[in-house]
């Protein structure tokens, strides 16, 4: 072999060398490691609004169910009779559409969600209608490009068993879980109120809508309904405890403060969990806030022996069902 020859095949040896080596090399300050591949993370966390099995209210529930092309359509096909998850069985929840019901079409245009079912569909008691309307509504509203609610049944707007109106457009207006005739009251009277259900083993919160004076001022109501506590006949339970009166409300930069008098509370932990969270999920839905202060007979609010925050804000986790729970 030539000279020339011999130091070609010495630079291919040593270029060999280098590019094998760079498998398992350790990677310098100069040369980046390649990134990670991605985590799979292919569920998303969805909101169902189910009612409990005596149908007495509808109940939101977070869920994580696989990420897919038509989610929406996804999501209300877990909520027919036979396809519903076993834990949402296992909390305590019903199935809101009949058996047998199938979703022909989902189409969303312009905010509006389309939805097609067959005939299977109308089988619903029609008692238990006004319920299954909203908690559609509520569920399909819950995607951002979702809000309002047109149904369908195969292709035709045809009359609801009740004889309701074919066609109507639905949307949140009208509220979810109303009070006694609530629904025959101003809308511009009203106000969201979270409670406590129980349903099985699990205490879910729940949002009831109710009627309060349509000139009233809606911070000020809402606080006072909050302490007030659920109605007498309900089933719901109260995180608040008896014996709170609301002074005053001061409302800058997004935070409300609640001025408050009564004797101290006392409890457990997830006692206070519940009354922080109670407080913020209602407080949170009237516009323009996002926390709250509480104080009490001009304290901070504390209970002894756990912990409260001196403020708060609206829950990142409320509700949950974990898969295989």
């Amino acid at each position: 072999m030539s000279k020339r020859g011999l130091l070609f095949f010495c630079l291919l040896l040593v270029t060999a060398l280098l590019t094998g080596c760079a498998a398992w090399w350790p990677w310098s300050e100069t040369q980046p490691a390649p990134p990670l591949p991605d985590k799979p993370d292919n569920m998303r966390e969805t909101v169902f609004y189910l009612p409990d099995e005596a149908w007495q209210y509808i109940i939101p529930v977070r869920f994580n169910i696989p990420w897919e092309d038509g989610i929406a359509r996804a999501a209300l096909n877990l909520m027919i009779e036979g396809r519903m998850p076993p834990e949402f069985s296992a909390a305590g929840l019903a199935p809101l559409l009949p058996a047998g019901t199938e979703i022909l079409g989902l189409t969303i245009r312009d905010g509006l969600a389309r939805v097609d079912f067959n005939r299977a569909f109308l089988r619903y008691l029609p008692v238990r209608e006004r319920q299954l309307l909203r908690a559609l509504t509520f569920t399909l509203t819950e995607f951002p490009t979702v809000n309002r609610v047109e149904i369908m049944v195969e292709g035709q707007k045809l009359p609801a068993p009740t004889g309701a109106a074919a066609g109507v457009v639905l949307n949140r207006e009208d509220g979810l879980n109303l009070e006694g005739a609530c629904g025959n009251q101003d809308k511009r009277g009203r106000v969201t109120l979270y409670f406590l259900h129980k349903t099985g083993q699990r205490s879910f919160f729940v949002p009831v809508t109710r009627h309060v004076p349509p000139a009233a001022e809606r911070i000020k109501t809402a606080v006072r309904e909050l302490l007030r506590g659920p109605a007498r006949d309900s089933a719901l339970s109260g995180a608040v405890p008896p014996g709170l009166t609301l002074l005053q409300t001061e409302l800058a930069g997004g935070r409300l403060r609640l001025h408050l008098s009564g004797e101290q509370p006392s409890g457990t932990q997830p006692e206070a969990d519940r009354l922080r969270d109670q407080m913020a999920l209602t407080l949170t839905e009237l516009s323009g806030i996002t926390e709250v202060e509480v104080l009490l007979n001009g304290n901070p609010l504390q209970i002894p022996g756990v912990s409260f925050p001196p403020v708060f804000s609206r829950p990142q986790t409320w509700n949950e069902i974990a898969a295989g729970s």
